[in-house]
């Protein structure tokens, strides 16, 4: 059988290969896109560990500021009772020394 078109059979067979080749440029470009999707998922994963970490510190710091807060109460009550007792101790200096200066001039 001969053809009596060889121009159109010319055409589909130069159409087929363009066909081919573009196919290979789309399988091409869904395997960018398959490939940027995997980097974008770990890249969404990392973020989560990271703000897991950032959560961790976050709670740890918050942990830290309020033992330091109870230790300053706690310094700070220290402190006041220490003072009463100086002060205590001043006046009954104070007034033994008093008491003793009297005695003298007595």
């Amino acid at each position: 059988m001969r053809v009596s078109n060889p121009t159109k059979v010319d055409e589909v067979a130069s159409a087929m290969r363009g066909i081919r080749q573009d196919s290979g440029s789309v399988k091409v470009l869904v395997e960018e896109v398959n490939l940027s999707s995997e980097q974008q998922g770990r890249g969404v994963e990392e973020i989560g560990r990271a703000m897991g970490q950032m959560q961790q510190v976050t709670q740890t710091t918050a942990a830290n500021a309020e033992e330091s807060a109870a230790a300053a109460e706690e310094l700070n009550a220290q402190s006041e009772a220490l003072y009463g007792i100086v002060n205590r101790l001043s006046l009954m200096f104070t007034d033994k020394e008093s008491r003793h200066t009297s005695r003298r001039a007595a």
